[in-house]
């Protein structure tokens, strides 16, 4: 056979490979048996990767900087609902900086009370580099939810602002 006649032969089966293929592909996927399907108009809040429902069913979110933060004088800005994404004012923030490296002094602040969940905090950031943002929140009925966040500090100053 040649090699012009061989060519011709593999294209048959080329096309019977990708239609099986295709048909494999596009049958419909059913449920497991015993699995139940949720009611409808239920909604289901499924947290992003930026957020984290604490064991509390608290979300914690990082609003701002949006952008890396410059040295010097900042604000954090943090937004806490709970699970159907109710704003929660009655919490009191601790939030702690640290640099990714050892032997660096922390960063701390405090903010009590937030105005439809949002809660600003001054900070000072002392070091240009990688820091990690804990912020550990205790509402007044008790519940806790604690949330990190990943800054690189000493970009350029914020080219948007949150309003305030």
């Amino acid at each position: 056979m040649t090699r012009q006649g061989s060519f011709f032969c593999v294209i048959p089966f080329l096309v019977v490979l990708l239609f099986a293929g295709a048909t494999i592909g596009c049958q419909g996927v059913t449920e497991p048996a015993g699995s139940t399907s949720l009611p409808a108009g239920n909604p289901i809040i499924i947290p992003t990767p930026d957020d984290v429902l604490s064991s509390d069913r608290i979300l914690i979110s990082l609003e701002a900087p949006v952008f890396s933060p410059p040295l010097g004088d900042g604000r954090l800005v943090f937004r806490v609902a709970d699970v159907e994404d109710q704003p929660i004012d009655t919490a009191t923030l601790q939030i702690r900086g640290d640099m990714t490296h050892a032997d660096m002094m922390p960063i701390e602040a405090t903010v009590a009370g937030g105005e439809n969940g949002i809660y600003r905090a001054p900070v000072r950031w002392t070091m240009a580099g990688d820091w990690i943002v804990t912020v550990e929140a205790t509402l007044s009925d008790g519940r806790q939810a604690s949330r990190s966040f990943d800054l690189e500090v000493g970009g350029e100053e914020e080219s948007c602002i949150d309003g305030q």
